[in-house]
């Protein structure tokens, strides 16, 4: 889903001479990010055990996505004034 909505930002934001290259940098990064979370996630399972990497992996998300909620309410949802 950050894909899509990053790469509908891009595509209204850049020129399509540079789009290319900015979608292939953004692709490379998060790909990046995926291996990086894919290492710790295996090394904490290897250590700890698959069920604490679990519960790990449940509490991190679930502290981002309440984070992403907060901050996307703040954004869209006018305050009384």
């Amino acid at each position: 889903m950050l894909r899509v909505t990053l790469n509908d930002e891009l595509n209204a934001h850049i020129t399509s001479e540079q789009r290319t290259t900015v979608i292939s940098l953004q692709n490379f990064a998060v790909s990046i990010t995926e291996t990086v979370l894919i290492l710790i996630f295996s090394r904490i399972a290897d250590k700890g055990g698959l069920q604490l990497a679990f519960q790990i992996a449940t509490i991190t998300l679930f502290i981002l996505m309440f984070t992403a909620f907060i901050k996307m309410r703040n954004q869209y949802i006018q305050k009384p004034q």
